[in-house]
């Protein structure tokens, strides 16, 4: 690995000037002008490729910018020589984290979206992701010339990503925080959670595996200790959450989208595949949409359609189709169409009418 020497800036830069072009010769000066760009050309090429791949050797780097091994090397002494702290391990050279962060350059449009998605953040009352998101937008319009600035906080009062944020006391920004930094250290938590359906307040030990924000709440999927399963808990239902001096490895092959994909909203359960009938009246909407990513739709020669859906979320499904409000109707399993027709019945007796 190159040494890190410790130079004066003169020397510095008769490393990076090198090979140096005698004195007297025809167009000498031109030519140490050209040697010396082409060196700093290298040298800031050298750092780019290795922040952004780190398992690049002495060959890959010769190969990528056309030159020899032994020019490479001599590179990686000047940049050693120039403080730059590059080194190599057993995979290849590299740089430590943070250095040289790129500055941003973004577009009008780059800036646009991240104001509003950031923005969209800061609207998250109870939960620290709205400090991160103020800060980051301090940032963001610091570094935005006066022009992009300005259509940015433009954009953001005229353009709003509605996410039903909720109102939310301060201890479950805590809990969110506490399960952020277990997730990302992978530590195991021990968790005092009151459960809706059975009206139950447990304690339990779980390994946290992601957080997702659905339906105007937050969810902790993790796999509980209790209950020998992956689930997923409400974290406003969570009274007390604390990590352990215990680790856990997740699964590799888990993953949040694969976890979610057949759920209805938020309910996940046994698979059951549904056909609903929309009249032409609902068909438009469903068609404006991709309720599902099981979905799949069929035309009807009266201007109505059918979608099939495999899900695992059957009672948010049924109470979908009801808020249709006749314009849909279940044709398969029997099953779903009788339980459907039970809960509007139900519905109806408890506004008034006849079921």
């Amino acid at each position: 690995m190159p040494g890190h020497a410790n130079l004066d800036d003169g020397l510095v830069m008769e490393s990076l000037a090198a090979p140096a072009v005698a004195e007297g010769a025809e167009g000498a000066e031109g030519s140490k002008k050209g040697a010396f760009s082409d060196k700093l050309w290298r040298l800031l090429s050298i750092v780019t490729l290795v922040q952004g791949n780190q398992h690049l050797r002495v060959r890959d780097l010769a190969e990528r910018l056309a030159v020899t091994e032994r020019t490479i090397f001599r590179d990686l002494e000047a940049l050693s020589a120039a403080k730059i702290p590059i080194y190599f391990d057993q995979n290849g050279y590299r740089l430590p984290e943070g250095f040289l962060l790129k500055p941003l350059h973004l577009s009008v449009a780059e800036a646009v979206a991240l104001t509003v998605a950031t923005h969209t953040l800061m609207k998250q009352q109870g939960t620290h992701y709205r400090a991160a998101a103020e800060g980051a937008l301090d940032k963001i319009n610091a570094v935005l010339p006066e022009g992009a600035r300005r259509l940015a906080d433009e954009a953001r009062s005229r353009i709003h990503i509605d996410l039903r944020a909720f109102e939310a006391s301060s201890s479950r920004s805590d809990v969110l925080e506490v399960l952020e930094q277990a997730i990302l250290s992978e530590r195991r938590c021990q968790m005092t959670y009151f459960s809706l359906n059975s009206g139950e307040v447990t304690d339990r030990k779980v390994d946290p595996y992601g957080l997702l924000f659905r339906e105007r709440a937050w969810y902790l999927v993790a796999y509980c200790h209790r209950r020998k399963d992956v689930i997923l808990f409400r974290t406003d239902r969570i009274r007390k959450v604390r990590p352990l001096d215990e680790g856990f490895t997740l699964p590799e092959n888990f993953s949040l989208d694969d976890y979610m994909a057949s759920a209805w909203e938020v309910e996940r359960g046994q698979e059951v595949t549904v056909t609903i009938r929309f009249s032409k009246v609902a068909a438009p909407l469903i068609r404006e949409a991709k309720w599902h990513p099981s979905q799949v739709l069929h035309e009807l020669p009266d201007g109505g359609l059918e979608m099939s859906v495999t899900t695992g979320g059957r009672h948010a499904l049924m109470r979908w189709v009801l808020g249709f409000a006749g314009e849909a109707v279940v044709v398969s399993p029997e099953e779903v169409r009788r339980e459907v027709a039970e809960m509007g019945a139900k519905a109806a007796r408890a506004n008034g009418g006849q079921g």
